[in-house]
């Protein structure tokens, strides 16, 4: 073999190798790429399930949102409710006030009245007297006359006396029920067969004790049958604490004043509240 024959044979030797080591090399990338397929596919997959997962996450947080927000505006619509209620009952409170302390002051003007009154029948009852010891012929003419003015002294008297114990006793302290004014000491009352509806699942109960003006809220409003002057009775567990006077009924809760001797101290919220039903 001559020189011309192998480097022919030498260079094809290389270009085999070089062949060889090309599809080599290629194969290598080729199987690298494939590698590189998979793991993109594997992890687009597993983003699309964690931005699924994601999604649902925002649309239950959005739920859990609109949920917040409205009981947030139940509350803000509550506590509005609350104001108002608490302000009417400190103007009636004031009221009251107003038109006990005018009917005092009538009263006293009475009193001062009949006073003077009485004041002038002494005189005429002295000049009488007097014409009495000067004139004797008019004897029982005059006598006559003291007697009616005596009487009618002791008349006056007496309605001084009674108008005065009456202004003493219809002076309504701050707090307690208007119902109180002028009730004489001792007056018995004949009153209905009370029977009290003992406390079960659908009865309420009181959602806010006002300390200040007595009065508390109850759960419980004109879709459950309450109306204006309805009498509940309050529970906490077997326990009977007392009795409330309904003031205002909305449609789904009431306010109402305690009824003596219960007091806001004996009341707490939570404590169940039924219609007392008469008989």
């Amino acid at each position: 073999m001559n020189r011309s024959g192998k480097a022919l044979t030498f260079f094809l030797v290389v270009i085999a190798i070089l062949l060889v080591a090309l599809t080599t090399i290629a194969v290598f990338f080729f199987l690298k790429e494939v590698e590189l397929r998979q793991v993109a596919e594997e992890l687009s997959s597993k983003i699309q399930a964690e931005n699924k997962e994601l999604k649902k996450q925002v649309f239950v947080l959005e739920e859990k949102n609109k949920e917040l927000t409205e009981e947030k505006e139940d509350m803000a619509e509550d506590l509005e409710l609350e104001q108002g209620l608490r302000e009417e009952l400190k103007k009636l409170n004031t009221e009251l006030q107003e038109s006990v302390a005018a009917e005092k002051k009538a009263r006293e003007e009475t009193a001062t009245k009949l006073t003077t009154e009485i004041a002038e029948a002494e005189k005429k009852i002295a000049s009488l007297q007097e014409r009495l010891d000067l004139t004797t012929e008019k004897n029982k003419t005059l006598e006559e006359a003291q007697a009616k003015l005596e009487e009618e002294k002791q008349k006056l008297t007496e309605q001084l006396e009674s108008l005065m114990g009456g202004i003493d006793q219809d002076v309504v302290p701050e707090g307690e029920p208007a119902a109180a004014v002028g009730e004489p000491e001792g007056m018995n009352v004949d009153l209905q067969k009370i029977v009290v509806k003992p406390p079960s699942d659908s009865a309420g109960k009181v959602i806010v004790v006002d300390t200040e003006t007595n009065f508390v809220i109850v759960n419980l409003g004109q879709k459950d049958g309450i109306t204006k002057d309805t009498i509940l009775s309050l529970y906490r567990g077997d326990d009977y604490l007392g009795d409330v006077k309904v003031t205002r009924a909305l449609p789904e809760m009431s306010a109402a004043d305690l009824i003596p001797p219960l007091s806001s101290q004996d009341v707490a919220k939570d404590d169940q509240a039924v219609i007392k039903v008469a008989k």
